[in-house]
């Protein structure tokens, strides 16, 4: 890491660069030259997110939106904290899908030594992916997650009275007919 080879495009400008004041151009020496600085490896710079910087910078485990229109997919990355999330990855740690399948679950995977991994070197990790996290067993479960749990019992209660009251009145008036 921290190393990276030369494109052919950033080859022919540097070759370019180098030959432009000589009086002949040999296509073939300019080739020759493009091959040697393939093998030449060159230290990037801080400014290009790897190097010595990369290995100090903050990183985040997150969730990347993936999908189409409707229907979301998240994969579970670990990258640069102050990049944009259609930035590139540092690596990939997992995948959520949101939507329900066919047996009313939503599948979660993680990679769960690479989590532990990133989460010892220091990684921060979103509050979303520390909700499954969580309830995955890997941290403990978060406080939200006790209220979305809450707030779905008073929900489900509600809709119970609700039956209960609509039921009655279905039973009392075909009688009162």
């Amino acid at each position: 890491r921290g190393e990276a080879r030369l494109t052919s495009t950033s080859c022919v400008y540097f070759c370019w660069h180098v030959f432009r004041d000589t009086e002949v151009i040999n296509t073939h020496t300019v080739c020759e030259e493009i091959d040697k600085l393939h093998s030449i490896k060159m230290s990037l710079a801080p400014a290009s997110g790897t190097g010595r910087f990369w290995a100090r910078s903050a990183k985040i485990i997150r969730f990347v939106r993936q999908g189409c229109t409707n229907r979301p997919f998240f994969h579970i990355v670990v990258m640069e904290r102050r990049k944009d999330q259609y930035q590139p990855v540092i690596e990939q740690v997992g995948t959520y899908d949101p939507i329900p399948n066919e047996h009313n679950e939503q599948l979660v995977s993680f990679n769960y030594e690479r989590v532990r991994h990133w989460i010892g070197s220091g990684a921060h990790i979103t509050k979303p992916v520390a909700e499954l996290l969580g309830v995955a067993g890997l941290l403990p479960v978060h406080p939200r997650t006790y209220m979305t749990a809450w707030r779905n019992r008073q929900m489900a209660e509600k809709l119970a009275e609700i039956e209960a009251v609509k039921n009655a009145d279905k039973a009392e008036s075909p009688s009162s007919s």
